[in-house]
């Protein structure tokens, strides 16, 4: 059957061949009833993001036995948007893992702000001051302070030519 539907997985086969939800069929499948629904598994993130008050990263999520990846590759989607499928409030995410979430091009944006109010790129210690996010993130993100500052200085470069 796996082979004449050309499917990868068993479940998806006979899904295919039939008006069965391949949820239901690995449900039914499973024996000791150890198989969890994509609904039970974010039911239970749910339960944990209350019980902690915060949205859980995926650390803790796994630490209470919830397989992080493996909801990540059910909802087909990324951590923030299981987390928003499991109706857990993503504003309450600990400040690391906005951290991880935030994404390269608005870490530099934050640079050039700094850079444009002080007239040259940003030394470590002045964004360090008046910079809205850590400059070891910053500087990690793009392997060094010198490559930070020459982005910005590109990019000022690029501002004032236009």
């Amino acid at each position: 059957m796996r082979r004449r539907s050309k499917k990868k997985y068993w479940a998806d086969a006979v899904a295919a061949n039939s008006d069965l939800d391949p949820e239901e069929i690995k449900y039914r499948q499973q024996k000791g009833g150890c198989y969890r629904t994509t609904e039970e598994w974010l039911l239970k993130l749910r339960k944990l993001a209350d019980r902690i008050g915060h949205a859980p990263t995926t650390r803790e999520a796994n630490n209470a036995d919830i397989n992080p990846n493996q909801l990540c590759l059910r909802v087909k989607e990324n951590w923030t948007q299981v987390l928003i499928a499991a109706s857990v409030d993503i504003r309450s995410r600990s400040k690391q893992a906005m951290l991880l979430s935030t994404s390269t091009e608005r870490l530099i944006d934050d640079v050039f702000a700094v850079s444009v109010r002080l007239g040259h790129p940003a030394k470590v210690w002045e964004y360090a001051k008046t910079g809205h996010y850590p400059y070891t993130t910053v500087r990690g993100r793009l392997g060094g302070w010198r490559k930070v500052k020459q982005i910005v200085s590109d990019r000022q470069h690029n501002k004032y030519n236009r």
